[in-house]
């Protein structure tokens, strides 16, 4: 019952968190879109809400990897998510292929993009992001 006041609370703040990431999240699309090698998301549908929950970059695997590597030397924190539920053998399907999960398994990064970032770190992970690719 603890958990759901502090839920309530939150969800009083909802619209706050949202433009904040918004924000972050139209930050990052002005500061990747010209840069080589990476693809960034698309932009939400028109008439359609986003929560702006994850921002991701596609990124070839050996590549993807070294960057992520780099950011978390630079102190940033960045994750792949999710892990295609079809390769976990607990739910039998490892045979199955599902080709778009597997791609995305391997060359997707998600950089941070939650509403307690502040202006600077939003400014340090775009640059180390830069810094990265103007190296090769």
């Amino acid at each position: 019952d603890i958990l759901c006041s502090i839920g309530r609370a939150q969800l009083l703040k909802i619209g706050s968190f949202i433009k904040k990431r918004k924000e972050i999240w139209l930050f990052y699309q002005d500061s990747f879109k010209n840069i080589k090698h990476i693809e960034i998301p698309p932009y939400p549908l028109r008439d359609t809400e986003s929560s702006y929950y994850l921002y991701w970059l596609k990124i070839k695997k050996g590549l993807r990897d070294k960057l992520a590597a780099y950011l978390i030397e630079n102190g940033i924190y960045c994750t792949f998510r999710y892990y295609p539920l079809h390769l976990v053998e607990f739910y039998g399907s490892v045979k199955k292929r599902l080709p778009n999960a597997e791609v995305i398994n391997e060359e997707v990064l998600n950089l941070p993009v939650h509403q307690n970032l502040s202006d600077a770190d939003v400014g340090k992970i775009v640059e180390t992001v830069k810094k990265f690719f103007e190296r090769l």
